[in-house]
């Protein structure tokens, strides 16, 4: 009994270390409103979702999150250690790092996938303004002021503010460059509106170039939607698949082969340990990569 329990306080403080980067409750939950864009002269205001409590400093408590779950994962690489030897702690640290960071990249996507949509939604209410009757430099203003309150990155952040900067000087400063100067996901959208603004200067309406870019990059989202949609049964194949050789260990155990013993208490055993520990993660990595090419 007294072997078991150092094992299950270290599985407590690896799932402790893996909760600590999941959002808990309301707080961390991607909470959508509807926030005006614009006013067009006929009065109907087009809307934009938000994401709610992206303005507190989320820099500041990516940063906590990270240093609690490296105390925490490396409490329990140290007690892996002593109860499996340097296998155990190398696992729970390998698996622990590995997750982490694949946590934070479906965090990304799913940011990304945000802004995505509140980019489509601005670029829709902009092309709503326009054809209202509000100027061209008016509409932006609007949209771009509604972006800003959503969850952008410090660099969007501050390209978007150049871009308001652009549009409220007086006489207007170079709004294409600064449209074409977003980074991030927001770029398609942008980057496409800043060549529908070149266009102005021929005598094309602004409004109908902007109605079809909407078009286009409504179609872009179908397309991406359907493409994770065709990729999920895959991943999920993947996922359950990589799960196989720890089921396998198990049964083993069960059975009475002892392979933890050899892994853990033998050089040949720890350096099999190591090879499938690395090919493990390395399907992991290949199946999500693989999935997110597609999707891009």
């Amino acid at each position: 009994m007294s072997s078991v329990l150092p094992v299950v306080a270290a599985s407590a403080l690896l799932l402790a270390a893996v909760l600590l980067v999941v959002p808990g409750g309301v707080r961390g939950r991607l909470r959508v409103v509807a926030r005006p864009v614009g006013v067009g002269h006929a009065g109907s205001a087009t809307t934009v979702p938000r994401l709610l409590g992206a303005r507190r400093r989320p820099g500041a408590a990516r940063r906590s999150t990270t240093s609690l779950f490296g105390v925490v994962l490396l409490v329990a690489a140290v007690l892996a250690v002593a109860v499996a030897g340097p296998v155990g702690g190398g696992a729970v640290l390998a698996y622990g790092i590995a997750g982490r960071r694949a946590y934070s990249r479906r965090s990304r996507a799913r940011a990304d996938d945000t802004i995505r949509a509140l980019g489509a939604v601005a670029l829709a209410g902009l092309a709503d303004d326009l054809r209202a009757g509000r100027t061209p430099l008016a509409a932006l203003h609007a949209a771009v002021a509604a972006l800003e309150r959503g969850p952008v990155t410090p660099p969007v952040a501050t390209a978007l503010a150049a871009i308001r900067s652009a549009v409220v000087r007086h006489p207007p400063g170079d709004v294409v460059a600064a449209l074409r100067a977003v980074p991030g996901p927001l770029a398609p959208a942008l980057h496409r509106l800043a060549a529908a603004w070149t266009l102005t200067d021929c005598g094309i309406p602004l409004a109908e170039v902007v109605g079809q870019l909407d078009v286009e990059l409504r179609r872009l989202g179908r397309m991406r939607e359907r493409a994770a949609a065709r990729t999920a049964s895959a991943r999920t194949t993947a996922r359950l698949v990589a799960g196989l050789p720890i089921l396998g260990l198990g049964l083993g155990q069960l059975l009475g082969a002892q392979p933890y013993a050899v892994l853990t208490g033998t050089t040949a055993g720890a350096a099999c340990a190591a090879v499938a520990i690395a090919l493990h993660l390395t399907g992991f990595w290949l199946a999500d990569r693989l999935g997110r090419v597609v999707v891009e």
